[in-house]
């Protein structure tokens, strides 16, 4: 029964992704219809390269290929678009990973290299522009020498976060200070790598960061104490996987230190619900490891049902949310757990709960991997907390930065 519902949280993940997928068919053939009346509007024409360019960075080889051919339509009407031609090259690089044979690869990542350096001649003071060939730049092999071209976008681009930051779309702000600081620690830069993540704190992206409750997707902050609360001494990073140490400051949580702490909440939580039928209901999508290996510990009957929530930063008012994904299971009368990642500023998990006490359960209790007190705005407490961290940005056991870091075995920061 346990290895089921072990799987089913696997399964649920999928599931997302698959809606996901359902949900670019359906916009795609949305956009596809309006061009069909209007096939000379540059603005369905760059909704649909924008779209199929996004939906192939995740994968998707065809999607990529449609984004090539409808910003070639949108450039051959607008040839001087500065922004559609840097997403045309970041297609051509994308085509080059999805090519079989080698030739074909180089041959596609020149020519996308070209049409990034055309953007930009076309509109250098475009931090849009700059942007995507700034991150095409950095991911590229140290044979194409583009770590310079990199280094040279971003520093113009922080320049701009820290001296012209209005108008600037905060999930640009996200990136330039993630990749800046990335820089700046490679170049053995620590401290002012550490002051750049710093002052892009408050930083709100696009998608849900994996900070629990918190739209905020902070950036690495670090706290003068090496003592953690309930953790003992920040841990080396000589126990962290080797491709991740340029990245990371340290180890907050052990694998070990995990593995103990999830295992007597689980005994803690068995107690409590022993008489009763217990439903789960787990927030995506950080939660997903710890979920996990919290409930195939329990021998209680229970059932599992998620609920997704999202942020988007600048595309809504701030703090608004999202409900991605609604309970398919009724909880009217029942006991319920709900489980997330991280408890910060309680914003989310103070509405998720106020949708579901309207379902009217027979009680609710809530677990969360960690919390953080110092950010705290909601009047709201977890009844089962794994551990209380600072105010710090922790990644790892599900927890991500921009969709990074989650398959960490250990919490760091």
């Amino acid at each position: 029964m346990m290895r089921l519902l072990y799987f089913g949280a696997l399964l649920s993940f999928v599931a997302g992704s698959a809606a996901a997928a359902e949900t670019f068919r359906q916009q795609l053939t949305e956009l596809e219809a309006k061009l069909a009346t209007e096939p000379t509007n540059t603005t369905i024409l760059f909704k649909l390269g924008d779209l199929c360019h996004d939906e192939g960075a995740r994968d998707n080889a065809k999607a990529v290929e449609l984004a090539e051919k409808y910003f070639k339509q949108l450039l051959a009407i607008e040839p001087t678009n500065a922004f559609a031609t840097a997403l045309l090259g970041s297609a051509l690089t994308m085509r080059a990973r999805d090519a079989f044979w080698p030739k074909t690869r180089l041959d596609y990542v020149k020519k996308g290299i070209r049409v990034m350096d055309t953007a930009v001649q076309l509109a250098p003071e475009d931090p849009d522009v700059r942007l995507v060939r700034a991150i095409n730049s950095f991911h590229m092999p140290k044979f194409l020498e583009r770590d310079e071209i990199a280094k040279a976008d971003f520093t113009w681009l922080w320049q701009r976060v820290e001296m012209k930051p209005e108008g600037l779309k905060d999930d640009l702000k996200q990136n330039v200070a993630f990749f800046y600081g990335r820089i700046l620690k490679k170049q053995k830069k620590t401290k002012e790598a550490i002051e750049v993540w710093n002052k892009g704190h408050c930083v709100q992206p696009r998608i849900r960061s994996g900070q629990g409750d918190s739209p905020t997707a902070q950036i690495v902050a670090r706290v003068p104490c090496s003592e953690i609360p309930g953790l003992g001494r920040i841990q080396s990073k000589a126990r962290m996987p080797v491709r991740w140490r340029s990245e990371l400051a340290a180890i907050l949580v052990t694998r070990a230190q995990l593995e103990q702490r999830v295992r007597e909440l689980s005994e803690i939580i068995q107690h409590d619900f022993t008489d009763c039928e217990l439903v789960v209901v787990a927030l995506l999508t950080g939660t997903i490891m710890f979920l996990a290996d919290l409930i195939r510990r329990l021998t209680l009957p229970l059932r599992l049902d998620f609920i997704g929530v999202s942020s988007y930063g600048s595309r809504t008012a701030p703090g608004q949310l999202n409900f991605t994904k609604e309970l398919r299971l009724d909880v009217c009368g029942r006991d319920v757990l709900v489980v997330d990642d991280i408890l910060d500023t309680g914003q989310t998990l103070s509405r998720v709960l106020a949708k579901l006490r309207l379902l009217e359960p027979r009680s609710i209790k809530v677990c969360v991997l960690l919390e953080k007190q110092a950010r705290r705005t909601e009047n709201i407490q977890a009844d089962y907390v794994g551990f209380s961290v600072p105010d710090l940005f922790v990644v790892g056991y599900g927890l991500d930065f921009a969709e990074r870091y989650r398959n960490l075995p250990s919490s760091a920061y």
